[in-house]
């Protein structure tokens, strides 16, 4: 087999687990500075935190809702401090995103981008960019601006595949693109529907090496709405986007990725769903049951048979949830390891 692009994933993504103390505390492990840190209480029913070094620190948006952002006023509340190795984390309250609260078991999935912001004048739309070109991701910036033929800078030198967008100032949903649905249509991190119609979104157009574009709708590109989007290419050996299609069968559906998998997210497209997440920190051997979190919920850690976490993929392993008979699904994967040096679980 070939030497893969990524020799080790965590370089440049990692999930690590920590337990709230209550107090203040430094969440190490990463290693290296994350740009982009996600992060759900596993215990109680809590909405995710979603943080990123754009926005910059305690500056919280929810998956789970189509709430604005929120910046806790605490100078050590929520996110309150990107580190080298991780993230520092207080204890919020009122509507913010309670990252610490004692004795509660936490997961945070951390991305590594492109460190400070740089602008980027590829679009019709200037943007501010960190992107990681190696792999595959960006965190993007942008204020619409009402037009129909809007485009965006997205950095990554490559037709990203996955891209999701959220307006920070006001309620609105999450929208998302995949390239295995096309830009005719869209879907939502913050909900269970099916996949709609696209074009109000991203115009009907598909994505280049350099922008994406964006409608003049209120949930991508409204007039003066300023907004945050990470874009995912994926990148041979260590990330995938992609789709199957469930059988329906605790036998159930092989999906290659070329890698043993780290990270899966999944979501039924052709069908209501929710967003399913596994990691292989919380689940470390198969079959990964007890460990499912859902973007689109604000739920604590839920029971049932999933999926085999195996060296070049991944396998449904129950009758419904992600593996419904001729539904479609999109997933987004990360690398634990490549399949060429992939062990067994």
């Amino acid at each position: 087999l070939p030497d893969p692009a990524i020799a080790l994933p965590t370089d440049y993504f990692n999930t690590v687990l920590y337990t709230g103390d209550g107090g203040t505390q430094s969440v190490t492990g990463a290693g290296f500075a994350p740009d982009f840190v996600w992060i759900k209480n596993r215990t109680d029913a809590v909405n995710h935190g979603l943080f990123d070094t754009i926005r910059g620190v305690r500056n919280s948006l929810q998956s789970n809702t189509t709430t604005e952002a929120r910046t806790a006023a605490g100078a050590t509340e929520d996110l309150y401090a990107f580190g080298t190795d991780g993230f520092s984390v207080g204890v919020g309250g009122g509507a913010y995103i309670n990252c610490n609260e004692s004795s509660k078991n936490y997961a945070s999935w951390n991305w590594k981008a492109g460190g400070t912001a740089s602008s980027n004048g590829d679009g019709s739309i200037t943007s501010s960019v960190s992107a990681n070109t190696t792999a595959g991701f960006s965190i993007v910036s942008y204020t619409g601006h009402g037009s129909t033929t809007g485009t965006v800078g997205h950095g990554l030198g490559v037709k990203p595949d996955l891209i999701i967008t959220k307006y920070r100032s006001g309620a609105a949903s999450w929208a998302v693109y995949n390239s295995r649905q096309g830009a005719t249509k869209v879907i939502f991190l913050d909900d269970t529907s099916a996949e709609g119609t696209g074009i109000t979104y991203w115009r009907d157009t598909e994505p280049t090496a350099s922008v994406f574009s964006v409608g003049a709708s209120g949930t991508t590109g409204g007039n003066a709405n300023p907004y945050i989007a990470y874009c995912f290419a994926s990148i041979e050996g260590y990330s995938k986007v992609g789709s199957y299609t469930g059988n329906g069968n605790a036998d159930g559906t092989f999906i290659y990725t070329g890698f043993r998998p780290a990270f899966v997210m999944t979501k039924s497209s052709s069908s209501t769903g929710n967003w399913t997440m596994l990691d292989s920190a919380r689940e470390p051997t198969n079959v990964a049951s007890p460990g499912r979190l859902y973007a689109d919920l604000n739920n604590g850690e839920s029971d049932g048979a999933t999926y085999d976490f195996v060296s070049n993929g991944f396998k449904c392993r129950e009758t419904g949830g992600p593996n419904n008979s001729g539904v479609t699904y999109i997933y987004l994967a990360f690398a634990e390891s490549p399949f060429k040096t992939a062990n067994a679980r």
